[in-house]
């Protein structure tokens, strides 16, 4: 899809603001900035509100503000 860049702005601050409603910054990140659950014995990704899920979340939003800003 092609976006205008005030279009690409506006999704870029749409998610930032999802990431931080959403408190995903608790999240810690590996040397490639890749968000990870610091507990190894969460449940798994598919269920809401647990690390792993919130992890998913976070590296979703980033992949696609990374996009976005290409």
């Amino acid at each position: 899809m092609k976006y205008t860049s005030f279009e690409k702005e506006t999704l870029i601050e749409a998610l930032e603001l999802l990431f931080d409603k959403r408190g995903l910054n608790y999240l810690h990140q590996d040397d490639n900035g890749t968000y990870y659950p610091q507990n190894p014995d969460a449940p798994d990704e598919e269920t809401p509100w647990d690390e792993p899920y919130d992890a998913k979340t976070a590296n979703t939003i980033s992949s696609l503000i990374e996009k976005l800003s290409e």
